[in-house]
């Protein structure tokens, strides 16, 4: 079963800017993590921590400066209130960040989700052409 979700807020910032919060490792340390590093290419490592034992790590699916930002990466572990679990089901966790100016303010969709094959083309893009 595939899931996902969607959020989209409005800011005050240029794609330009915004694309920097969330690929620049100086920037994303100011407001996400303590330590960031960046290959900044898709298939590139995105990886952050809050310290020992609190690290993630995804690969790069996109990279379109001021445009769009997807990352992806697998892992069996289910977290709870309870703790860590490992299901023993490898699952595909993907986070798109498209980046869209109009009309004097900045739209930035975020979209979570699993189970999608992780490709250049978002799924804004794809549902437009299928239509």
């Amino acid at each position: 079963m595939s899931r996902s979700h969607e959020t989209i807020i409005d800011v005050k910032a240029t794609p330009e800017e915004v694309f920097r919060a969330i690929t620049d490792p100086e920037q994303i340390v100011k407001w996400f993590c303590t330590e960031s590093r960046v290959d900044p290419r898709v298939g590139g490592e995105y990886h952050f921590s809050w310290g020992p034992g609190m690290d993630g790590q995804s690969t790069i699916s996109a990279w379109e400066p001021g445009k769009h930002f997807g990352t992806y990466s697998e892992r069996s572990t289910s977290y709870s209130g309870k703790g860590a679990l490992d299901t023993g089901v490898v699952q595909r966790m993907c986070v798109d960040y498209y980046i869209e100016a109009l009309g004097g303010h900045l739209e930035i969709a975020a979209v979570f989700g699993d189970d999608r094959v992780p490709v250049a083309v978002g799924p804004r893009e794809e549902e437009s052409s299928a239509a």
